[in-house]
């Protein structure tokens, strides 16, 4: 299985959903750079 690295500063709801619709074709290694942010709300 191709493994895959994603890179994000937080994920939201729109890349975890991306990630794991990807997860059923690759092996997705998800990298959140910061736990929480101040861009946007959905921490």
């Amino acid at each position: 299985m191709t493994r895959v690295a994603i890179l994000f500063d937080n994920f939201g709801p729109y890349h975890i959903a991306r990630m794991l619709g990807a997860s059923a074709e690759l092996d997705v290694v998800a990298v959140e750079a910061t736990p929480s942010g101040t861009e946007y709300a959905w921490d």
